[in-house]
């Protein structure tokens, strides 16, 4: 699962559970045949296309900010926009691994400070960790890696492309689909 899935899916106001019950697979902020490097204007839901009823495709597609789909093999991609605000309140931050600047009012709306823990007993939810920089996060990860946070540092890392563009290459020596072969000339 991508951290957008984890942090950003919410802005389209979609119940997770409806999400999952009609084949979601993972959401993303690029899709990297499309963007390459630049992220964050749009947000990409990936269903698996045997799972989408008809009746929930339509309803995604005539959705205001849609923007377009794509198939792609058993696969759907959705792109959906992104608005301004929405950018400037909660993506920005999210790119830059603030999550505790990510809008309050977004946070406090999609994030529920208790959540379900896998024994089956309420906990508090990691997002909700992350998101508002938890003593407990930090403490983990102080003691984890062995450095002493300081007020300003986040208690997750920040997103990366390779995880958050659809399709980026994982490695320096993977290729994505369209790109030529390497060279060796080291320019």
């Amino acid at each position: 699962m991508t951290l957008t899935t984890s942090f950003i899916k919410n802005i389209l106001d979609i119940p997770y559970k409806t999400l999952l019950k009609e084949g979601f697979k993972d959401s993303y902020l690029g899709a990297y045949h499309k963007t390459k490097d630049k992220w964050g204007e749009s947000i990409y839901l990936l269903f698996n296309l045997n799972q989408i009823s008809p009746a929930f495709r339509t309803e995604l597609i005539k959705r205001p900010e849609y923007i377009s789909a794509e198939l792609l093999d058993s696969d759907l991609l959705l792109e959906f926009h992104i608005t301004e605000d929405n950018y400037r309140k909660i993506v920005a931050p999210f790119l830059e691994g603030k999550y505790s600047k990510i809008c309050r009012d977004y946070t406090r709306k999609n994030f529920n400070e208790v959540a379900i823990g896998a024994n089956g007993k309420p906990d508090l939810s990691n997002n909700y960790k992350v998101l508002v920089k938890h003593p407990d996060l930090r403490k983990y990860w102080e003691e984890r890696i062995g450095v002493e946070f300081t007020e300003d540092m986040e208690v997750w890392s920040r997103p990366e492309k390779e995880n958050e563009i659809y399709g980026y290459p994982k490695s320096d020596t993977e290729l994505a689909p369209e790109a030529g072969s390497i060279s060796s000339s080291g320019c």
